[in-house]
C-alpha cells in the first residue's frame, strides 16, 4: 500500500473513532488527528504527482513510461 493511501486510511480511522468518542475533548483530538493525516496524505500524493510529471517531461519520441503501483495514474495514462 502506498504511503499516501496509508495516511488516508489512518485519517479515516480517526474519524471513525471520533464518531464513537464519549467526551467532546476526545472527539476534538481525534478529528484534529484526522485532519493532520489527511493533510500528510495530500502532501505525499502531490509529491508523487510531481515525480510523475518530471518523468513524463523526460520522455523522448518512442519512449514508453510504465507506471506500477499507482493504479489510478496507470488507468489515466492508458490511451
Amino acid at each position: 500500500m502506498r504511503t499516501a493511501e496509508k495516511y488516508r486510511r489512518f485519517g479515516q480511522e480517526c474519524v471513525e473513532l471520533a464518531r464513537t468518542a464519549k467526551s467532546p475533548a476526545n472527539k476534538a483530538v481525534l478529528l484534529h488527528m484526522a485532519q493532520v493525516w489527511f493533510r500528510l496524505a495530500e502532501e505525499h500524493a502531490a509529491s508523487d504527482r510531481k515525480a510523475l510529471a518530471k518523468a513524463i517531461a523526460a520522455l523522448g519520441d518512442g519512449d514508453v513510461l510504465v507506471v506500477t503501483g499507482l493504479d489510478r495514474l496507470a488507468r489515466w495514462l492508458t490511451p
